[in-house]
């Protein structure tokens, strides 16, 4: 079959209208970008699109202007954004919206075309059918500009089944299509954002009591397996005794490493959660200890809730795991892979590095792996991004913030480049500490919006079942909204991310057990660096209070802190600065004879008593006597 459908689009007619099908379903996830966007904002779509919204874009982004609007502005932005996502030209996707805007928009014309053709035919489409459709509703025009995106989806657009193909109209769904989603039970609607079953648990969650607490790390290496539950497989790919990628600051005008030829990273249909629970289980984590699983990029999606997502979800014990599906980079090539080798240039593994990260979400307990770009001190990560942009765009820092803040990262090492043709070299280095990018009320809000789900999924998951959670246009409720579906039993095989064998070795009590020392890939050659300590100190006791540490020993937060402030002193500043481990040191700079003895001196130990009620009366007797003092004055 695949060769008959490779022979069938080999043809300009026929290639032309599967090529024009993409392009249009691409288009279509722009426009909903701007929509979604504007309904953020609250801003109503028929104020901008009746004045030729893009347009106006596509002059803004010929001439390099600023417009007056800060609406206008934002809406080139994510377009801008989208196009550099997928490697296309901003000018041609927004000549292709101007062409198309009036259909596509307004009227929507070919997409209910597509939809009223095959909901008449109440069947899957066959080629035939693809063609005609294709042929009566787009124009022969020239593809160019649109290659990359076209090679990108081409085969995810179609598949095979039974020498019918299947279109999935929502991209980002991929690749759980359509079919696959109505096949299941009627979809719950997810209490979110001030449904009226919103917070029905009455928990409150705040970023101030997350306390990001570090438990673990691990390599993995770069091709995966296909099977995500094939153990063996995984064990043999994921390195837990992890080589952490240590950042090196890059000098000015340095150039980025040269792109690597002939690499091709072969990304499995579906990603696996062993990982996470065999460097689990190494650590001696365990999982029954937390009531939410998960990768940090299915909490980043559900907490910011501004694209469509889908994430699997199986329940074992009182555990609730999730797996994401998305679209996965098979290069390692662009300019933001590459700054990253530039500031890290002794890992030298084809293999990305993850921590794991215990955390609390309101009043659960959760525990995420998330990949970490480079670390300083004692495995301390921080982020690293790049742009030809002279700083962090100051419109999108709730991603950054949120992103950073799940994995006890605070501090985001940011790369200005300049240059083209692969031959980029560094224009400024700055460090950015992200605690102050969004306010707190933002922070509160996307962190209650993820207790809101999380709640909902502990509350409603059953353990033997399988669930999507997705936020997409569901046909059947005719909205777009975040929807627990229950997997159909056909679909449960395939969508299975958690076996009995892997609950079995890794989920039960007897996971603690540590594994064999052949069980898991090691690092032969290349130096390991075992965790010292949590890049964030957790208070033990009461989850309110401040972390303590003692008055002479430098906080293990301070490294990253001193990371960043060095940079702004000059070398000889640098050096009148001075850390001490413990009391013994402190004598080196200052004389015992006046130092307290509980700092190794000579001078007795200061007690403060605080004042009695007496004391107090006496106090504000003073004060009050204006008669006295005028006197004494």
């Amino acid at each position: 079959m695949e060769d008959e459908i490779m022979q069938a689009t080999n043809s300009s007619h026929n290639a032309m209208g599967i090529k024009n099908y993409v392009i249009a379903r691409f288009l279509y996830a722009v426009i909903d970008d701007v929509l979604m966007l504007l309904s953020d904002l609250k801003e109503s779509p028929d104020q901008y699109f009746k004045d030729g919204l893009f347009d106006r874009l596509s002059h803004l982004d010929k001439t390099g202007l600023t417009d007056s609007s800060k609406i206008i502005n934002l809406l080139l932005e994510k377009i801008k954004r989208r196009a550099l996502d997928y490697n296309l030209p901003t000018a041609e996707l927004l000549r292709r919206l101007c062409s198309r805007s009036a259909d596509l928009i307004v009227e929507k014309q070919y997409y209910n075309q597509f939809q009223d053709y095959f909901n008449q035919k109440n069947e899957s489409p066959t080629m035939t059918d693809f063609n005609k459709w294709t042929n009566s509703n787009f124009d022969d025009g020239e593809i160019s500009g649109f290659e990359p995106l076209f090679k990108i989806y081409y085969d995810k657009i179609i598949k095979d089944d039974e020498s019918e193909i299947q279109l999935t109209t929502n991209m980002s769904s991929r690749p759980i299509n359509d079919l696959t989603f109505e096949r299941c039970d009627i979809p719950r609607e997810v209490p979110i954002d001030g449904n009226e079953n919103s917070n029905v648990s009455g928990v409150k969650a705040s970023f101030e009591t997350y306390f990001a607490k570090f438990r673990g790390s691990f390599n993995l290496k770069w091709d995966h397996p296909h099977n995500p539950t094939n153990i063996e497989a995984y064990e043999k790919c994921t390195m837990v005794h992890a080589k952490a990628p240590c950042y090196r600051e890059p000098y000015r005008d340095e150039e980025f490493p040269p792109i690597l030829t002939n690499l091709v990273i072969r990304q499995p249909s579906y990603v696996s959660i062993l990982p996470l629970l065999i460097s689990a289980r190494h650590n001696k984590v365990n999982i029954q200890d937390y009531h939410i699983i998960s990768e940090r990029y299915s909490f980043r999606k559900i907490a910011m809730n501004k694209e469509d997502y889908v994430i699997s979800v199986q329940k074992i014990g009182n555990t609730v795991f999730l797996r994401r599906h998305d679209e996965r980079p098979d290069t390692m090539n662009d300019v933001g892979h590459r700054f990253e080798r530039l500031c890290m240039p002794d890992y030298n593994i084809e293999a990305s590095y993850y921590q794991l990260i215990e955390g609390n979400i309101g009043n659960l307990r959760t525990l995420i792996s998330g990949e970490t770009d480079a670390v300083v001190e004692n495995e301390h990560a921080i982020e690293l991004k790049c742009s030809k942009r002279d700083t962090m765009n100051s419109n999108y820092l709730d991603q950054p913030w949120l992103q950073t803040f799940l994995s006890g990262v605070d501090v985001i090492v940011f790369g200005t480049w300049e240059g083209a043709d692969s031959r980029e070299q560094i224009k400024a280095i700055q460090y950015f500490l992200v605690k102050g990018f969004i306010e707190e009320s933002d922070k509160n809000q996307m962190l209650q919006r993820l207790h809101d789900v999380l709640q909902f999924l502990t509350d409603r998951v059953k353990e033997d079942k399988v669930y999507l959670l997705s936020r997409r246009y569901d046909l059947n409720k005719l909205k777009r909204d975040v929807y627990l579906y229950e997997v159909a039993s056909q679909d449960q095989p395939n969508l299975t991310f958690i076996s009995s064998e892997m609950s079995d070795k890794f989920i039960n009590n007897d996971s603690m057990t540590a594994p064999q020392d052949n069980s898991v890939t090691e690092l032969e050659s290349d130096p390991v660096i075992e965790p010292q300590s949590d890049p964030v100190t957790e208070p033990q006791d009461d989850p309110v209070s401040e972390p303590q540490s003692d008055p002479v020993t430098k906080p293990q937060s301070d490294n990253k802190s001193w990371t960043i402030i060095k940079t702004w002193l000059n070398p000889t500043v640098q050096k009148k600065v001075h850390f001490i481990h413990s009391a013994d040191e402190l004598s080196e700079f200052i004389d015992p004879s006046v130092l307290p003895k509980r700092l190794n001196g000579n001078q007795p130990d200061f007690k403060y008593i605080p004042p009695t009620i007496e004391d107090e009366a006496m106090y504000n007797a003073f004060r009050a006597d204006t008669k006295g003092k005028t006197i004494a004055e």
